[in-house]
């Protein structure tokens, strides 16, 4: 069953193969809804953004700046 008011989908498989004789079987590839990756929401009242990051891998990099 698809997540609700999916689109779409992806599913990535990142595999090694062992030996040359190596065989990958897939059993049962599953969907769930899970939260967006990042968010934004501007409240113009408090003059403030909020920004959500989620899944952020240890030392990764990001910039945020001001435009007006």
């Amino acid at each position: 069953m698809a997540p609700a008011g999916a689109i779409q989908a992806q599913i990535e498989i990142t595999v090694t193969a062992t030996a040359a004789s190596s065989v990958m079987r897939v059993d049962r590839p599953a969907l769930w809804q899970t939260l967006p990756r990042d968010s934004v929401e501007a409240f113009s009242s408090q003059a403030m953004v909020q920004l959500i990051l989620r899944e952020l891998t240890p030392g990764q990099l990001m910039t945020v700046w001001r435009v007006t």
